[in-house]
């Protein structure tokens, strides 16, 4: 792998902000950044994860594969069998149907 291609990774939890300005897609993503009050009480702050800036044809593919994804995670909780893994291949490609 290439030195440019290690990039950490941002889980995120809520969307904060979109937008488009001049053709450019502007999406903002937060976290909940949860938290003690000292009392017991948990609590969640709502921070900015990242900003992603993207042209129409990007937005359009990340849309499509967004979609893709939804539909086999609403197709597992439906009692399907296989499924995607992060590879790309399919679970049911793999020896034990799970992964390595």
């Amino acid at each position: 792998m290439k030195s440019s291609d290690n990039v950490g990774v941002t889980f995120v939890n809520a969307v904060t902000g979109r937008g488009v300005l001049n053709g450019v897609v502007n999406v903002q993503l937060g976290v909940f950044e949860f938290g003690s009050d000292g009392k017991g009480e948990v609590n969640g702050d709502l921070s900015v994860a990242c900003r992603l800036r993207m042209d129409a044809k990007c937005a359009e593919d990340l849309r499509n594969h967004l979609n893709d994804i939804l539909a086999l995670i609403d197709e597992a909780k439906a009692g399907a069998v296989g499924g995607v893994v992060a590879d790309g291949t399919e679970a049911a490609e793999r020896p034990n149907g799970k992964g390595h």
